[in-house]
């Protein structure tokens, strides 16, 4: 799946759009301390994060970590490494991702995998 654990520990997620171009999923974080912190996957597809709402801290293996605000947007690389989103309470984000045809992505996409 594109985001492991997502939908449980703290965190609700949705796809919004899904078709054979492009996916589009929301993360929300419950009110409360406890969300644990989401590992982003890519899939071998570049995908698009954008904070609607609150804070988060995005953190890569090797590399600092990035504070992020509401209104903040970060390119997640095809080769992305090991790399985790910590959601403060009642954030949200949408993680939106192109399909390109014979990564792993367009293989999740095509079997209806989400989120």
């Amino acid at each position: 799946d594109r985001l492991a654990a997502a939908g449980s520990d703290g965190l609700r997620a949705a796809t919004l759009c899904a078709n054979d171009h492009f996916a589009i999923d929301a993360l929300e974080a419950s009110p409360s301390w406890d969300a644990a912190p989401v590992p982003c996957v890519t899939d071998d597809a570049p995908r698009v994060l954008m904070l609607t709402d609150g804070e988060a801290v995005l953190q890569a293996r090797g590399h600092r970590e990035e504070r992020l605000r509401a209104g903040d947007t970060v390119l997640l690389p095809a080769d992305l490494v090991p790399t985790e989103l910590d959601l403060a309470p009642s954030a949200r984000a949408l993680l939106a991702s192109a399909t390109i045809p014979g990564s792993r992505h367009d293989s999740a996409v095509r079997a209806g995998r989400t989120a």
